[in-house]
């Protein structure tokens, strides 16, 4: 693995250990934004192995599912989805103020849950070394 990676591992570890302290403070909204930037950063690991840097959230988004999923069908498409959802999930959780977009314990709990499997997925390619450069 390359040092580049490795900050955002411990940036995405850092969001995962925020989402299960707020979801066990019933903060669901926070813990689901939590989730989404634990695989963003889980994402963003695996990018810069890569030497990519990806400035912006659909950059990510767009790269990872180009890269690891469709171009080297490295990574289960469902990881890509995964993404995207999550990212949908915390547009929600950090802009949306109507009854009908609130995030709710079931949802939190299962981005967290979602993110620590994106987490894992992301450790283990990475510990396989796998790079094109």
């Amino acid at each position: 693995m390359k040092s580049d990676a490795e900050p955002h591992l411990r940036k995405s570890r850092e969001f995962l250990e925020d989402g299960t302290l707020l979801l066990s403070k019933a903060r669901y909204a926070r813990c689901a934004s939590c989730a989404y930037y634990a695989m963003f950063h889980a994402a963003q690991a695996m990018l810069a192995n890569e030497g990519l840097e990806p400035h912006t959230h659909e950059g990510v988004k767009t790269k990872f599912s180009e890269i690891f999923v469709k171009e080297r069908k490295a990574i289960p498409a469902e990881f890509g989805r995964m993404l995207s959802r999550a990212h949908d999930f915390r547009l929600d959780a950090d802009y949306a103020i109507d009854l009908k977009s609130e995030v709710g314990q079931e949802v939190a709990r299962q981005q967290l849950e979602n993110a620590y499997r994106f987490l894992t997925m992301a450790e283990a390619h990475l510990q396989r070394g796998t790079s094109r450069g």
